[in-house]
């Protein structure tokens, strides 16, 4: 994963540096395609680190037995806050304007992501043991979630002609389509307690594998004389809003399948 994570911000740093300007540069513009494909690769951050919503009381606290300090239960619920990408965009020529204000050309077509989502954080044995007996648990229980996203999406741009050295597109993107979420828990208890036993199986049968939900991004695209580009977008889904099961306790209620938002940084290149 972190080599993975090296590469692209390699990658990303490589292309900004392509992108330098030259008042001497005189590349032939070869971009304004009636179809091209897209291939692009990147990371993202999700500004809740979570799959879904915590529950309204996200700011629960309890009191840490050993040190005596308050803890907040938010701190240890799953969360998946970091993710890797690869995507294909498949677009058509739709209008072009080849001079004066405004020139460029507006495409639409759809496009596919690949994107893991890594675990970040878990529910420790600390929250475990306060739930079972409130004693000392030697066993080192956990709960993580693994979470992936293939959304499938409509687009449409705007690529807007500049002459800035090797930048020679600038535009906005719009998508909006339907995500394909799939969840795996992770877990492990303590083989010797039947009831935690018992309460690990039910939580992850609970838990669905594939649900679908709404998903839109909306981004600019820096587009290269080399066919490069550099994007950046904020996107986010959103789901039925269903409570699926309570962990613990109440208080630390679950919405999987809710809406979560995230920023996305992304390069590639246009065949």
């Amino acid at each position: 994963m972190n080599k993975f994570f090296s590469f692209l911000m390699t990658a990303l740093f490589s292309a900004a540096l392509s992108a330098e300007t030259d008042p001497a540069e005189t590349t032939k513009d070869t971009l304004g395609d009636k179809f091209y494909v897209q291939i692009e690769a990147g990371f993202g951050a999700d500004f809740t680190g979570t799959p879904g919503r915590i529950s309204e009381i996200e700011d629960f606290t309890d009191i840490d037995d050993q040190t005596g300090h308050l803890v907040y239960l938010s701190d240890a619920l799953m969360k998946n806050q970091f993710g890797v990408s690869v995507g294909l965009d498949f677009n058509w020529r739709i209008f072009q304007k080849t001079s004066g204000e405004g020139a460029g050309e507006l495409y639409f077509g759809f496009g596919f992501d690949l994107q893991y989502w890594a675990p970040t954080s878990k529910v420790s044995s600390f929250y475990i043991r306060d739930y079972y007996y409130h004693q000392e648990e030697e066993y080192n229980s956990f709960l993580q979630l693994h979470y992936m996203r293939v959304p499938v999406m409509l687009n449409i741009a705007y690529d807007f002609k500049v002459n800035a050295g090797k930048l020679r597109r600038v535009g906005p993107k719009f998508s909006a389509g339907i995500n394909n979420n799939f969840f795996i828990l992770e877990y492990d208890y303590n083989p010797e307690n039947e009831d935690m036993e018992e309460d690990f199986e039910q939580f992850a049968d609970s838990i669905e594998f594939h649900q679908l939900s709404f998903s839109w991004s909306l981004g600019l695209n820096l587009v290269f004389s080399n066919r490069c580009f550099l994007a950046v977008s904020i996107g986010g889904d959103k789901g039925s809003e269903k409570i699926r099961r309570y962990l613990f306790t109440p208080d630390s209620g679950r919405v999987l399948y809710n809406h979560h938002e995230f920023i996305m940084f992304e390069t590639g290149y246009r065949f």
